[in-house]
């Protein structure tokens, strides 16, 4: 996804800076659910961009999860 908003976005540092900030935002909260499938991108005029973040649930706080 890095590359795809690096080649691809209108403005490629704010994009990527959103990734990472979404990554540390749900390391820092626990969540132990994070993967690919929770971070979309929207296809706009051959531009693309992150969409908002879902699926953020501190999921470290359950003692049943698995870490």
């Amino acid at each position: 996804m890095d590359e795809v908003l690096w080649n691809k976005s209108g403005n490629p540092v704010v994009e990527r800076n959103l990734l990472a900030s979404y990554l540390i935002a749900n390391l820092t909260i626990g969540n132990c659910d994070m993967h690919a499938r929770n971070t979309g991108i929207l296809i706009d005029k051959n531009a693309v961009q992150l969409t908002p973040a879902y699926d953020v649930v501190p999921t470290a706080t359950w003692e049943q999860h698995d870490t």
